[in-house]
């Protein structure tokens, strides 16, 4: 995913905490593969400037609609996670439709993922979780 956004934002700047010390940003290596395997939060800015802003203004949207975001992810410690389930999880004819539906989601041996973009931008998160999605379907052809 970072490597997609790296594509679309040539001075990515990114800051890993990889659980016993949060690094300075620096720029995105494409393919580096740097992150903690396991655990970890990773900030993610579109450049310096962006980087700069962020310290001074928090989350916030620019002139494109974007911003900078942040990703958390650790194993999930929960046997159940009760979730709302907002799009089909299931392989469905589209003619029985879609409502979304509460649901547990088994947690055993997952991993919890967030991510985090400014409030004002529903494009940028949309833009963002698909770019994750994308990687995801990637590397689940790979396996």
């Amino acid at each position: 995913m970072l490597d997609a956004l790296k594509r679309r934002w040539p001075a990515m700047l990114v800051s890993i905490n990889d659980g016993e010390r949060q690094h300075e940003f620096s720029r995105w290596r494409a393919g580096a593969g740097a992150l903690p395997e396991s655990r970890g939060d990773v900030m993610v800015a579109r450049d310096s400037a962006l980087r700069d802003a962020w310290d001074e203004h928090g989350y916030f949207t620019d002139r494109t609609g974007r911003g900078p975001l942040a990703i958390y992810y650790e194993p999930c410690e929960k046997g159940l996670i009760k979730t709302v389930m907002q799009e089909e999880p299931y392989r469905r004819e589209p003619q029985y439709g879609f409502s979304p539906f509460d649901a547990l989601l088994l947690g055993d041996g997952c991993s919890v993922l967030t991510i985090v973009t400014p409030d004002g931008a529903p494009h940028f998160r949309d833009e963002v979780l698909g770019l994750l999605r994308q990687a995801v379907a990637e590397k689940s052809e790979l396996a």
